[in-house]
């Protein structure tokens, strides 16, 4: 399992896959208290079959565009921490991006959709406003929101060295007020995609369903369903308490896709069934 032979630090085995942590751990518990060296090596040799099909599942997804692919790297190799922007430290990191798998399953959600309005809750460093914007005809529009100020100076600027960014509309504040306002002036999108606060996962999905912003045929989609385990592994966590809300709302079908951190598409019911 040498480094070489790793998966890109952007895929779900890492900090989100349970089974693969867990994997590691007892491998290393194993070498460490020198457990039989039989078992040792199936335990690693097991860890490199996962991290072999994330290496087969990177490969054979289409090649990211030129500048999605300097976001990631960015995102990867920025340091988080740095003194000037101490107020992100520990808030914010490599983990938090879209990444290359799940982006090109975004862009072809969106395209499959034929979707011309999206909404991007939780924009980080812009991976998926940019990855669907790549998706939408010429005349569609990304609303792409967040919290942080400084992210929209770095975004914008990205974001404009592609034909693709006069589609993205950046809008700073707080999701649910965003989501309130873009209500208020009567705006609904074809496609929702979610990847913000996840303790305000239940309050989104009510502002989304209550307040009219999903238009007809439309889907949404919840990043981190998963939550890296904790939504099935614990009671009470957040995310369970959406996948749970959901489930329970009879407007609505829902199927929860196992990819990467796990990805909660929701369609209204009488657009899912004939």
């Amino acid at each position: 399992m040498s480094d070489k032979g790793s998966p890109p630090k952007d895929v779900a085995l890492y900090g989100v896959d349970p089974v693969y942590l867990k994997l590691r751990e007892v491998h290393d518990l194993a070498k460490e208290k020198k457990i039989n060296e039989t078992i040792t090596k199936e335990l690693g040799e097991t860890i490199g079959i996962a991290e072999r099909r994330e290496l087969y599942i990177d490969k054979h997804c289409s090649i990211e565009s030129d500048t999605l692919r300097e976001i990631r790297i960015f995102t990867q190799q920025k340091d988080w921490t740095e003194p000037e922007k101490q107020e992100l430290c520990g808030r914010m990191g490599p983990w938090m991006m879209t990444g290359k798998v799940e982006g090109e399953f975004l862009k072809f959600l969106v395209s499959m959709q034929q979707a011309k309005r999206i909404l991007d809750v939780g924009m980080f460093t812009g991976y998926s406003a940019l990855a669907m914007a790549e998706a939408v005809p010429p005349e569609g529009v990304v609303i792409t929101c967040d919290t942080e100020q400084y992210l929209e100076q770095i975004n914008r600027e990205k974001f404009d060295e592609t034909p693709h960014g006069r589609k993205i509309d950046i809008r700073i504040g707080h999701a649910k007020n965003t989501m309130l306002s873009l209500a208020d002036e009567g705006q609904k999108f074809d496609f929702i995609f979610v990847d913000a606060d996840k303790d305000s996962y239940v309050n989104y999905y009510n502002v989304i369903m209550d307040q009219g912003l999903l238009a007809a045929n439309g889907t949404i989609a919840f990043d981190n369903a998963f939550r890296g385990g904790t939504s099935y592994l614990t009671e009470g966590s957040p995310t369970d308490a959406l996948n749970r809300l959901v489930e329970k709302d009879p407007r609505v079908r829902r199927v929860l896709v196992p990819i990467r951190d796990g990805l909660l598409l929701v369609r209204r019911t009488e657009e899912t069934l004939v």
